[in-house]
């Protein structure tokens, strides 16, 4: 299942999934693009390995990778007491 986790002033959002097996979470982030609507790419957490990537150029993903390292606490922690596992790992 995917929930809303971020959106910014620029319409573009982040959409994390569950934890998944391996303690992994898989981010989508979705970007409106006037040319072809939106963007599009999907980032799996704590790897940081980017998949399906749709419009986004180098320099875009080198900026979500920041920004993702900057969120991975969070999106990783919030999957974990979601799952009922994050006072094991604190």
């Amino acid at each position: 299942m995917m929930h809303p986790f971020m959106t910014y002033a620029d319409g573009s959002e982040l959409i994390r999934s569950d934890l998944k097996e391996g303690g992994r979470v898989l981010v989508r982030i979705e970007s409106p693009n006037a040319d072809d609507f939106f963007h599009s790419v999907d980032a799996w957490l704590p790897d940081y390995l980017f998949e399906n990537v749709n419009g986004f150029s180098d320099q875009d993903l080198d900026e979500w990778n920041a920004e993702l390292h900057r969120l991975a606490p969070a999106i990783l922690g919030l999957a974990m007491e979601e799952a009922g596992l994050y006072a094991e790992a604190v």
